[in-house]
Protein backbone atom coordinates (compact mmCIF):
# COMPACT_ATOMS: atom_id res chain seq x y z
CA UNK A 1 0.00 0.00 0.00
CA UNK A 2 1.41 3.40 -0.65
CA UNK A 3 1.51 5.64 1.91
CA UNK A 4 -0.75 9.28 1.30
CA UNK A 5 0.39 10.77 5.19
CA UNK A 6 3.46 10.94 6.94
CA UNK A 7 4.18 10.05 10.21
CA UNK A 8 2.89 14.00 11.63
CA UNK A 9 -0.72 13.38 9.66
CA UNK A 10 0.99 15.45 6.54
CA UNK A 11 -0.45 14.99 3.12
CA UNK A 12 2.00 13.10 0.77
CA UNK A 13 2.55 14.42 -2.99
CA UNK A 14 4.15 11.91 -5.24
CA UNK A 15 6.01 13.74 -7.82
CA UNK A 16 6.49 11.47 -11.07
CA UNK A 17 9.31 11.67 -13.53
CA UNK A 18 11.60 13.14 -10.95
CA UNK A 19 13.35 10.06 -10.39
CA UNK A 20 16.79 8.72 -12.16
CA UNK A 21 17.31 5.57 -12.19
CA UNK A 22 20.48 3.86 -12.21
CA UNK A 23 22.20 0.50 -12.86
CA UNK A 24 24.28 -0.75 -10.06
CA UNK A 25 25.45 -3.91 -8.92
CA UNK A 26 27.12 -4.11 -4.78
CA UNK A 27 29.87 -6.52 -4.29
CA UNK A 28 32.10 -7.79 -2.11
CA UNK A 29 35.52 -7.49 -2.95
CA UNK A 30 38.67 -9.69 -1.36
CA UNK A 31 42.24 -10.06 -1.67
CA UNK A 32 44.02 -12.73 -2.74
CA UNK A 33 44.55 -15.58 0.17
CA UNK A 34 48.24 -15.88 -1.15
CA UNK A 35 48.55 -11.83 -0.79
CA UNK A 36 47.32 -11.53 2.79
CA UNK A 37 49.64 -12.23 5.77
CA UNK A 38 50.21 -15.69 6.93
CA UNK A 39 47.79 -16.52 9.56
CA UNK A 40 45.45 -14.19 8.98
CA UNK A 41 42.01 -14.04 7.07
CA UNK A 42 42.04 -11.86 3.62
CA UNK A 43 40.46 -9.06 3.91
CA UNK A 44 37.41 -7.49 1.96
CA UNK A 45 35.37 -4.31 1.79
CA UNK A 46 31.69 -3.86 0.39
CA UNK A 47 32.20 -2.56 -3.53
CA UNK A 48 29.33 -0.70 -5.17
CA UNK A 49 29.90 -0.58 -9.13
CA UNK A 50 27.67 1.73 -10.85
CA UNK A 51 26.17 2.48 -14.73
CA UNK A 52 28.06 0.52 -17.62
CA UNK A 53 29.92 -1.35 -15.03
CA UNK A 54 27.33 -3.30 -13.29
CA UNK A 55 26.95 -6.78 -14.25
CA UNK A 56 30.14 -7.16 -15.74
CA UNK A 57 31.27 -9.42 -12.75
CA UNK A 58 30.29 -12.63 -11.70
CA UNK A 59 31.56 -14.17 -8.25
CA UNK A 60 35.09 -15.70 -8.76
CA UNK A 61 36.57 -13.47 -10.93
CA UNK A 62 39.98 -11.77 -10.50
CA UNK A 63 40.01 -8.05 -10.53
CA UNK A 64 42.36 -5.12 -10.73
CA UNK A 65 40.07 -2.21 -9.29
CA UNK A 66 41.24 1.66 -9.43
CA UNK A 67 38.77 4.10 -7.98
CA UNK A 68 37.68 6.31 -4.80
CA UNK A 69 37.32 5.06 -1.30
CA UNK A 70 34.24 6.63 0.06
CA UNK A 71 34.11 6.00 3.91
Amino acid sequence: MFPTRDVDRNPLVCEYGLCKYSNFQVMMLQELAEDSPAGLIPRSIQTVLMDDLAGQLKPGDKVFITGLYKA
